[in-house]
């Protein structure tokens, strides 16, 4: 891959042609190896950017979700040069988007175990919101699997 594919093809899949989250996160990731090989380039940059925001708006599963945020930690980890400042806001968001389609407590817990380490803005209430849905999720959990829920549920 180069920079032609970058600025004809990479661009055209992510603005029109793919309409599901995982071929997105195919491309992007394809573009981010480009700019591991050849260094930054702003139209790489831009299809990263582009194609990780249109992934978001697509998600609809917890698994996607942490993928997406998975890359855009790597985004926002080699942008040496703080160009992108918005990648904190991206993060912000890709997280945000996995906690709320997390449906067990481990999901909830597993997003605030990869959010605490990693500095961005926002992170202290990405791990606040986390750690309230992983509670309201085992005690959701806790309630479902309670011998008195049982019991009404046969009733």
């Amino acid at each position: 891959m180069s920079l032609d594919w970058l600025n004809n093809e990479a661009r055209w899949k992510v603005d029109e042609a793919i309409t599901t989250p995982w071929k997105l996160l195919f491309v992007v990731k394809q573009c981010m190896d480009i700019c591991d090989e050849i260094g930054e380039s702003y139209r790489a940059r831009s299809v990263i950017d582009r194609g990780l925001h249109r992934a978001l708006i697509l998600v609809k599963s917890f698994e996607d979700a942490y993928k997406i945020a998975e890359l855009g930690k790597r985004y926002h980890e080699n942008d040496e040069v703080g160009a992108f400042n918005h990648d904190a806001r991206f993060m912000n968001v890709a997280l945000k988007k996995a906690i709320q389609l997390a449906t067990s407590h481990q999901e909830a817990v597993k997003v605030h175990s990869f959010a605490e380490p990693i500095h961005f803005s926002g992170n202290g209430e990405v791990c606040r919101y986390a750690l309230s849905k992983a509670a309201y999720l085992r005690n959701e959990e806790a309630v479902l699997n309670s011998p008195a829920f049982k019991n009404f549920l046969k009733q």
